[in-house]
């Protein structure tokens, strides 16, 4: 099995489709799940990088970490697996 890395410099947090996404360098390809997006220096890990530009490379977005602790704060609490609030799967765009 191979591994890399990247350098994971974060150039801005955006919202898209009213989420809040942390831009980075570390790039998603096909055949690449991602992985966490850490600060070096306080090691923390910011976010998970999960979903990669269309058409551009060398750009990634990780979900930041306070959204994935909300979601599985809600969801443990619930006693719920499902990822939508509705119970629908639900695709990412």
């Amino acid at each position: 099995m191979e591994r890399s890395i990247s350098q994971g410099i974060v150039s801005s947090i955006r919202l898209i489709d009213g989420i809040k996404v942390i831009q980075t360098d570390a790039a998603i390809n096909p055949g690449s799940s991602g992985g966490p997006l850490i600060h070096l220096a306080s090691k923390r890990v910011l976010g998970v990088v999960t979903l990669g530009a269309r058409g551009a490379d060398g750009i990634g977005f990780a979900v930041p970490s306070d959204t994935i602790q909300g979601f599985l704060r809600a969801h443990m609490k619930n006693g719920s697996s499902s990822a939508a609030a509705d119970g629908k799967p639900h695709t990412a765009r």
